[in-house]
C-alpha cells in the first residue's frame, strides 16, 4: 500500500500528516460533517417510508378502481419534491451561510 513502506511501518510523511490533523482539530470537523450527513440521510429515508405508508392508507380508504390514481398521485408528489429539492433546496441548504453573510452585508 502507499501508506506502508517495505518494513510494514507507516511512512513518515503520513505520520506527520496524521499528527498535524489531530492537533489541528480538523478531525472534529470531519466527524461532525459525517454525523450530519448520516442524520440527513436517515431523515430522508424516514420521509420516503412515510410517503409509502400514507399511500397505503389513502389506498385503503378509496375504492379499488381509484387505487392506481392515488398511487400515481403519490409517486408524482415524491418525484416533483425530489427534483425541486435538488434544483432549489440543496443549493439553499448548502450555501446558506454565504447567503446570510451577503444579506447582512447589504444592510
Amino acid at each position: 500500500s502507499y501508506l506502508i513502506d517495505e518494513n510494514n511501518e507507516v511512512k513518515s510523511q503520513v505520520r506527520k500528516d496524521l499528527k498535524h490533523t489531530i492537533r489541528g482539530g480538523d478531525w472534529m470537523e470531519a466527524v461532525q460533517s459525517s454525523v450530519d450527513m448520516v442524520w440527513v440521510m436517515l431523515g430522508a429515508m424516514l420521509v420516503f417510508f412515510m410517503h409509502a405508508g400514507f399511500a397505503m392508507v389513502e389506498t385503503g380508504f378509496t375504492r379499488s378502481k381509484n387505487t392506481l390514481n392515488i398511487l400515481m398521485k403519490n409517486l408524482i408528489t415524491v418525484s416533483l419534491g425530489s427534483i425541486l429539492y435538488f434544483i432549489i433546496g440543496f443549493r439553499r441548504a448548502r450555501f446558506a451561510r454565504v447567503f446570510h453573510t451577503r444579506c447582512a452585508e447589504r444592510q
